[in-house]
């Protein structure tokens, strides 16, 4: 589940965002209060997750990424990293970027 932080440390739940203070994301207060908007970002965020998370471009892509890149790294003495620390750190990320896109949607309890 997507969260934000709210006034004084709580989490909140994206679609429930509009409860944050003026002034902690005045964008987001924009958007909530226009049913419009509203609807037009939610639309947005679902064709964004299902063409670029759903359909498999961000693993393709981020895999395409590595194999490119890990060559050279083990090849680089002065590199910062050693080849484990890089595999360790990209399939944290490629897991990140698949939870994150999975927690944007709609949760339970929460209400669009």
């Amino acid at each position: 589940v997507l969260y934000l932080p709210g006034d004084g440390g709580d989490l909140t739940c994206i679609y429930e965002g509009f409860l944050v203070s003026e002034n902690g994301r005045p964008m987001w207060k924009w958007i909530a209060e226009n049913e419009d908007f509203l609807q037009e970002y939610h639309e947005t965020m679902e064709d964004f997750i299902s063409r670029c998370f759903e359909s498999g471009y961000f693993e393709e892509k981020a895999d395409a990424l590595y194999e490119m890149l890990l060559p050279f790294l083990e090849k680089d003495p002065s590199s910062f990293y050693t080849p484990q620390q890089f595999t360790d750190a990209y399939l944290a990320v490629r897991k990140f970027g698949m939870c994150r896109a999975e927690s944007i949607r709609l949760p339970q309890g929460c209400e669009a």
